[in-house]
Parts: structure tokens; sequence; C-alpha cells
């Protein structure tokens, strides 16, 4: 079980110092096995005996200063006077799959954001070029849904994004091997692997006509997106196992990497299926 321990709200660098300070004092059976800054302030140190952890973070955004542990710290709870109440109602909160995965720093950007961008700037499009043929603006934006939607649900079927559940899940417990790398790759590894799923079972013509959709001006970038949604997701929840266990996430230079390689990995699939369907085709 995993305890977290809310030691203050808008914390210095100062206060995360004096806590790891007196940590060390107070759990000498502990070993620190160092820590990691980051550029928007953000700062953890880990300490280890044995199968047990504990793992201090200064969080950037929210600014809070918190404890997390294998095992119950009632000196450190004693030490800060943390409140009872206060304390369970963070481990609800940091117990929930949407706030863990979804309310990060770098979360928000991914899932808040950038999708909130994208569809009110094509939105905006939408209405300077088709505008004129809708009286009613509410049919213009249900039909501005639909046609999202339907492209989504059509991209995530020739996906198999049935069999991304039990992959993912292998992803996310392929953390425990603590190795950044192994996750990156085994995750750019889906959309390859969902690429020649889709093209086996339902052949080149669907492909063509499947990916063929992108070519709707208005729709393509939110559909692009939200395709690519379940492998983000999965790689948030996979780093964020990766970062309770080590302490670090995979670096940005590698998950771009990574993902350049899957792009261009699922393009040759694409390129090749069709290369050997048209010869088979056409003799």
């Amino acid at each position: 079980m995993t305890y977290t321990y809310v030691i203050v709200k808008d914390p210095t660098n100062e206060d995360f110092k004096a806590l790891c300070k007196r940590i060390g004092e107070l759990y000498p059976g502990y070993e620190q096995k160092g820590g990691k800054k980051y550029a928007d302030g953000a700062e953890n140190a880990r300490w280890e005996k044995g199968e047990f952890a504990i793992t201090a973070e200064l969080e950037a955004t929210p600014a809070v200063l918190t404890v997390t542990s294998d095992e119950e710290l009632p000196e450190l709870e004693r030490e800060y006077r943390l409140k009872e109440k206060e304390r369970r109602k963070h481990e609800r909160r940091e117990r929930r799959l949407f706030y863990n995965t979804f309310m990060g720093s770098s979360a928000r950007v991914k899932f808040l954001l950038i999708p909130g961008i994208i569809f009110v700037w094509f939105a905006v499009n939408l209405i300077t070029v088709f505008g004129d043929w809708y009286s009613d603006p509410t049919d213009f934006v249900i039909d501005y849904f639909f046609t999202v939607v339907g492209i989504v649900s059509n991209f995530w079927t020739f996906l198999g994004w049935l069999w991304l559940l039990p992959a993912g899940a292998a992803v996310i417990w392929a953390a425990r091997f603590k190795n950044p790398v192994i996750i990156k790759l085994l995750t750019a590894a889906l959309p390859v692997l969902s690429v020649v799923y889709g093209c086996m079972r339902f052949g080149m013509r669907v492909a063509e006509i499947f990916f063929g959709s992108l070519f709707i001006g208005y729709a393509s970038l939110p559909v692009m997106y939200m395709a690519v949604l379940p492998y983000l997701v999965i790689d948030e929840i996979a780093c964020r196992r990766l970062l309770k266990l080590t302490g670090e996430r995979p670096s940005k230079t590698m998950s771009v990497i990574c993902w350049v390689l899957s792009f261009a990995a699922s393009a040759a699939v694409l390129a090749s299926f069709s290369i050997v369907e048209n010869r088979l085709y056409y003799g």
C-alpha cells in the first residue's frame, strides 16, 4: 500500500531541503538514492530500504510538497502535524486514475490544452467556410461533432482498440523493470502493430478509404489527434508508474525520437501492404 502525506502547499526550495534533511534524521534505516530537478522548478528525492521506498516531491503545478511511502510514517506525520482528514482526502484523489493520468503538468498540455486549441481552431475555420450553410448554429455544431466522432470511431475500430486494453496493460506492467527505454519502445510499437492489425483484417482497400478520410481538411487534425489518443494515454500511465517507482520520467528527447520512429514505421507498413496487395491484385 502507498501512503501519501501532504506536507505543505505553496512550498519553497528551503521547505524541500528541510524536509529531506528531516527524513534522513527520522528514518536512518533508509539510504538516499538521489533525486532530480526539473526545468519548471519541480524536484524530488528518494530513499530506499530493501523493497520499501520514500519519495519526497516538490511539485511546481500545483505548488505542493508531498511525501510518498510504501509504509506508514507516523513520526513524519507528528513532526509536521498533518491532519488526518487532509491526508485521506489527498490519498483518495491520488488513487483516481483520471487525476494521476490527466492532471500532471505535461498531461494537461496533451489532454486538455492541445485538444482544446485544435477543436476551437477548426470550429472557427468551419464557421468561416461553412457558416452560411447553416441557419441554426446548433445544427452546425452537431454536424461537426458527429463527423469527427464518426471518423474517430472508424479509426479506433480499424486500429483494433479492443486489443489495446491487454497490450496497454502489458506496457504499464513493464514499468516494473524501471527502464525508460523499454517503456518508450513498447509504447511506440503499439501504433505500428495497430496498423498491421488493420491492414491484415480489413485489407488495403479499406485502409485507403480509412486514411483517405484524413483529407477532409476541417476534420483531419482533430481526427488524427483523437486517433492517437489511446496510445498517449497508455504512454502517460506507464510514465507515471515509472516516475513513482524510480523518481524519473523518460526524457523528452527519447520520447520524440520514439514517436517519430513509430510514425515512420507505421507509414512503412502501410506502403508495404499497399505494394504487395497491388501486385497480387494486378498481377
